[in-house]
């Protein structure tokens, strides 16, 4: 068991009851997996913290124009490379436009950034 498991077990009654009556533990998740989730996952951590000033749009999947100070805070806010818990949600899931299907490059993330790298991938 990992350590998200054993706090909700330790700070959840349901989910103790649960382990108890059943020998069920609470299920790890992944965030939802979107393109522009994808795209940042594909990039170093010193690839992304270059991208600065990033603003969602529909063109990036979802559905709000929230702005971002670089590419790692945006990757955060999306889930990073954490679990979560089946009964967790983030925010981004809820603004995250499920229909899109678009395989999103660099340069389509540069569009929306105050200051991109010169050339994608450095």
């Amino acid at each position: 068991m990992n350590s998200k498991i054993m706090k909700e077990l330790a700070t959840n009654p349901r989910a103790q009851m649960r382990f108890q009556t059943t020998g069920q533990v609470p299920r790890l998740r992944d965030p939802l997996d979107t393109p522009l989730r994808q795209l940042l996952l594909t990039m170093s951590p010193r690839d992304r913290i270059q991208y600065r000033g990033i603003r969602l749009s529909p063109k990036l999947g979802y559905q709000n124009s929230q702005q971002f100070q670089n590419g790692e805070q945006l990757f955060r806010w999306l889930g990073g490379s954490d679990q979560l818990l089946e009964r967790q949600t983030l925010p981004s899931e809820a603004w995250a436009i499920r229909s899109f299907q678009k395989r999103l490059t660099r340069a389509d993330l540069a569009e929306h950034c105050a200051q991109a790298p010169a050339e994608p991938g450095l």
